[in-house]
């Protein structure tokens, strides 16, 4: 071989050393808006919330020892003996990590319950 072979070849393997891998760009974090600026209730919001998160079997179901979250009496007991705030707002367990449900709620849920707490927590 001669010898403009061989640099030829040296300088094909350098330059294709050197060449930067492009992967994909960074994922987006989708950032969540909230508007918690309405008037919430048992009835048009927290039944819900309470529905998807806590009235599963063995948590706040029908006759829980735990305190039943299927209707406002139940609910409204734990609220106003404070044990509701503490658990969710405070010491933020709830869900448990033993759930067969959603193993925590949103930011935005967290605001309007605590608007909804903070309101009297009315019916």
């Amino acid at each position: 071989m001669n010898l403009s072979l061989y640099l030829a070849l040296f300088v094909f393997v350098i330059s294709s050393s050197c060449i930067k891998e492009v992967g994909f760009p960074p994922a987006v974090k989708v950032v969540e808006t909230c508007d918690s600026s309405g008037v919430y209730t048992y009835g048009n919001f927290v039944a819900s919330v309470m529905n998807t998160n806590c009235t599963l079997s063995g948590c706040h179901n029908a006759g829980s020892t735990n305190g039943d979250y299927t209707s406002y009496a139940g609910l409204k007991l734990k609220v106003d003996n404070g044990t509701f705030a503490n658990r969710v707002f405070v010491t933020k367990d709830m869900p448990p990590t033993y759930s067969s449900g959603p193993l925590s709620l949103s930011d935005c849920d967290i605001a309007k319950l605590k608007k909804w707490v903070n309101s009297g927590a009315p019916q």
